[in-house]
Parts: structure tokens; sequence; C-alpha cells
């Protein structure tokens, strides 16, 4: 227990250099004081400087770590638009079997001009669900995630929105072919 547990102050005065001039010293921070995280060149903190957990977070903009990936504004995770696109497009096709299915039905009993009505309304929003779901498709399968429901979308929603053009188009000139 003859050892002293903290340094005993120096007392001597701090020497000059050589040439006589006396240098003031720099100031050097208290212990408790934590250091200043290392600067790059461009001045943003170093990958390794930001590593530890108890760090704060690097500020908007900065540079992400060593094998972190930073995200664009355009290359979001698409698994969510995929799926509603997907979505959007079964339900449109399930809307025109169903109509497909009750169309006899509907003709015997409230007559083929209500039908015709009918069969209009149910083609817009057809038309409708579908460019929505190719659209949306075309857009989930340029971003990440989601690739399966994407092609879903854009296959189910290219395929009936070729169905109405072709439909209508045939409506429209029956009377130049038939």
């Amino acid at each position: 227990m003859s050892d002293p547990q903290h340094p005993a102050p120096e007392s001597s005065p701090p020497s000059t250099p050589t040439g006589g001039h006396d240098v003031p010293s720099a100031p050097t921070a208290p212990p408790s004081a934590p250091a200043a995280p290392a600067a790059t060149p461009s001045g943003y903190p170093s990958a390794a400087s930001s590593a530890s957990p108890s760090a704060p977070a690097a500020p908007f903009g900065s540079p992400a770590p060593y094998g972190v990936t930073p995200r664009t504004a355009n290359t979001g995770d698409g698994a969510g638009l995929a799926r509603t696109a997907a979505i959007i497009a079964i339900a449109t096709l399930a809307l025109g079997l169903v109509l497909s299915l009750i169309a006899r039905m509907l003709i015997s009993t409230a007559g083929f001009g209500v039908y015709e009505v009918v069969f209009m309304v149910q083609n817009v929003l057809s038309f409708i669900g579908y460019v929505a779901a190719f659209v949306l498709g075309l857009i989930a399968a340029r971003r990440t995630g989601g690739k399966l429901f994407a092609g879903i979308a854009i296959g189910i929603g290219g395929a009936g929105l070729l169905s109405i053009i072709v439909n209508q188009a045939l409506w429209l000139f029956q009377g130049l072919f038939f």
C-alpha cells in the first residue's frame, strides 16, 4: 500500500524549447469530456467513429457506414405497392367474372337494355381498375421486393386492358364487320 493511487502532479514548470522562446502548450480537454469523432477530409464523421452503439445517429445526408446500402427516393420497398396492385387486378377480374355468370339471369329478368347499361358501367370500372393495376404493377416492379405480385398485377391488368379495348372496338365497329 505504499504505492500512490494517483500520480503526483508535476511541480516543475514546463521546459522551454531549445530556441529560448516560450511556446504556449495546447489546452487539453478534461478527462471526463468525450473525444470528438474523427472527421474525414469531406467533413463527415468516419465510419469507425459512428460504429459504437452509444454514438448519436449520423445526420441526414451523411454517407452510410461501410456495408450499408443507402436508400434513394425511388427505390423503396415495393412489396406493399405490388400487393395493392395485385389486389386491385384480382378484384377487377372478379367483378367481370361475376357479371359474366349472372348475365343470362339479368337479361331474362330485367331485359337486354338493363344488361347493356350494367355491362357499360362494368366496362368503365374494369378499365379504370385494370389501368390502375397495370401502372401500379409497373411502378412496383422497378422497386425492390414484391416482384411476384407486381408481375401478377401487370399480367392481369395488361390482359384485361387488351380484352376491354378489343371488345369495345368490335362493339363500335360491328356494323363494318358483321
